[in-house]
């Protein structure tokens, strides 16, 4: 694969006429993944080297209190799918498909805002597929 290219969803922070959302960044380039992990907030930021920075929303937007408030919920959500006691660590799943489907919806819609709110230098990747394996 090739530099630049990416066999996931990218979303480009633009609206319908083209025009860039927020004013371009100085700093680098910089790539957000969104994926979930137990107990781990689902924003990951990287270098264009692909080192990992930081796994938390881009200073920039730490005091927005949609973006964090979505993704916190979306972690809560993401960390009730397990049984983690003294006992034993295993993943429990949605109660209902309806669940899941709402879970997915709102991973979405958090994505898409997201994508709206980053600086012109930042790549969003979010891979729909694996968090549907992942949560099956």
């Amino acid at each position: 694969m090739s530099r630049g290219v990416s066999d996931k969803i990218t979303y480009k922070p633009y609206n319908q006429g083209e025009q860039w959302l927020l004013p371009p960044s100085l700093d680098e380039m910089e790539i957000i993944k969104i994926k979930f992990d137990y107990m781990c907030f689902p924003v990951w930021i990287y270098n264009e080297n692909n080192e990992l920075k930081t796994n938390d929303l881009p200073d920039y937007l730490i005091g927005d209190k949609i973006i964090d408030t979505m993704f916190v919920e979306l972690q809560n959500i993401y960390n009730s799918l397990f049984i983690d006691d003294m006992e034993k660590f295993e993943f429990k799943g949605f109660l209902s498909d309806e669940d899941k489907n709402n879970f997915l919806n709102r991973v979405s819609y958090a994505v898409n805002l997201l994508t709206q709110k980053v600086n012109k230098s930042t790549i969003i990747e979010f891979d729909k597929e694996s968090l549907i394996k992942l949560i099956n």
